[in-house]
């Protein structure tokens, strides 16, 4: 008797995880014949360890995307498109989208991909547009965010916050994101608009293994969050390049660059942050405004010189702008990269 229940819970434990299928004009039960035409069917349908594959095309949804699930440690679970299939999510049939100016967007219709309470998920190669937020992220950990384009979203285009650790955020594009409900402030042709108002993040990451993250959460008291933000580019945004946003935690920031946005190039105004070897030039309110807890080291501010455009071996930004190649990374370029070949600010002719 013992050993027939040994091997029905080795059995029960033993269970394989599925892959789950979605289309934009799926009617089915999740199989590859037979699709969703929900990408919420099949997150509600899966458990830890499960792939969801998205089909190419454009999703519409009318309401977000809600995670509020787990997978674990060993057994992540993860949405991607099917093979090489591109797949946008459009979210301009959800509310929110904008606000009227000065109404303030509720928690739970904030994002395409609304993420709380939800841990060890891995998201790739998706392209979320037009949403009341892009990603939208809170109180969710050991989270995989890889080859992501949020570009033309109300609000940020990626936020993560509040008790939110140990995730990675790799190969991000996030640009023309805005919040008209605040500025009523139409979208531009500039690159990247607008710095996200409650998250740093990054216009164009230029490492294969970047992780960027985030500042601040709403709740009080807030809770500290420790991140790495290394070789990343903030340029032209509406606002500004990186920001703390309230986080009282500890940012280690190396090797970044803020160049040509619209306010200050970097603003840490309530942690307890690290600056190494960054790079703010031509920002309009200045390169960075530190509070006393942060130490700042190597930065172009600390080397007694202005650094100007002259300083650098391109500020073309259009190979920046173009299709990332095969392996999720940038085309190399000079773009921002210093003349004088030191070893300060992100690049994209190496990894770091």
């Amino acid at each position: 008797m013992p050993s027939t229940l040994a091997i029905i819970l080795v059995s029960l434990g033993a269970v394989a995880a599925k892959d789950i299928y979605v289309s934009p004009t799926g009617t089915g039960t999740g199989t590859l014949a037979a699709p969703y035409g929900s990408i919420q069917s099949a997150v509600n349908a899966a458990v830890a360890g499960d792939t969801i594959y998205l089909r190419g095309g454009t999703y519409r949804p009318s309401a977000n995307i809600q995670f509020s699930k787990s997978g674990t440690r060993t057994s992540p679970s993860s949405v991607r498109p099917y093979q090489s299939e591109k797949v946008i999510i459009d979210g301009e049939n959800m509310p929110g989208t904008p606000k009227a100016v000065g109404e303030s967007l509720p928690n739970s219709e904030r994002g395409i991909f609304h993420i709380q309470n939800a841990n060890y998920w891995a998201f790739y190669k998706l392209e979320l547009i037009n949403g009341p937020y892009g990603i939208y992220a809170r109180d969710a950990s050991h989270n995989y965010y890889d080859g992501l384009s949020t570009h033309d979203n109300y609000e940020t285009g990626f936020q993560l916050e509040g008790a939110s650790s140990n995730n990675t955020v790799a190969n991000l594009d996030s640009y023309r994101n805005r919040d008209p409900a605040r500025t009523a402030r139409a979208p531009t042709a500039s690159p990247a608009k607008k710095a996200p108002a409650r998250a740093t993040s990054c216009a164009t990451p230029a490492s294969g293994t970047t992780a960027t993250a985030t500042a601040s959460s709403s709740a009080s008291p807030i809770t500290p969050a420790n991140h790495v933000v290394r070789n990343c580019i903030a340029f032209q945004n509406y606002k500004k390049g990186f920001i703390d946003n309230g986080n009282p935690g500890a940012l280690a920031m190396e090797r970044n660059t803020a160049w040509k946005n619209g306010d200050t190039g970097y603003v840490m105004r309530s942690s307890s942050s690290t600056l190494k070897n960054n790079i703010g030039s031509n920002n309009v309110n200045g390169q960075a405004t530190l509070v006393s807890t942060v130490k700042a080291s190597g930065n172009s501010w600390n080397l007694g010189v202005t650094w100007t455009d002259s300083l650098f071996k391109s500020t073309d930004s259009s190979t920046l702008k173009g299709a990332r190649g095969s392996d999720g990374r940038v085309v190399p370029s000079d773009f921002l990269v210093p003349a004088s070949g030191q070893a300060i600010g992100a690049t994209t002719r190496q990894k770091l």
